[in-house]
């Protein structure tokens, strides 16, 4: 996803998970691409502030992502359907 595709499809930041050997030269080349455009975050600097925790969950479902616009509301409800099978918790995002 572009981030002027980010932005008009109402997204108010973009997370990136990256490697921590990785993440200096990601920040410097790709995430730069993004500033002043869009907020840009980093996983892992986000678990470094206390402000995320992150547990990586198996999983053997289908993997379905926002690409554009029009992808979001596909996404938002399969994570619904997620919700609603007692597979995500109510409160996915805290």
């Amino acid at each position: 996803m572009s981030s002027y595709d980010a932005v008009r499809a109402g997204f108010g930041k973009v997370v990136f998970a990256i490697r921590k050997d990785i993440e200096p030269t990601f920040k410097q080349s790709i995430g730069n691409r993004f500033a002043g455009v869009v907020p840009v975050e980093v996983v892992g600097d986000l678990v470094d502030r206390g402000v995320a925790k992150v547990t990586m969950l198996k999983n053997t479902g289908a993997w379905f992502g926002a690409t554009y616009r029009e992808d979001k509301a596909m996404v938002t409800n399969n994570i619904q359907k997620l919700v609603d099978a007692g597979i995500y918790p109510e409160k996915l995002f805290q």
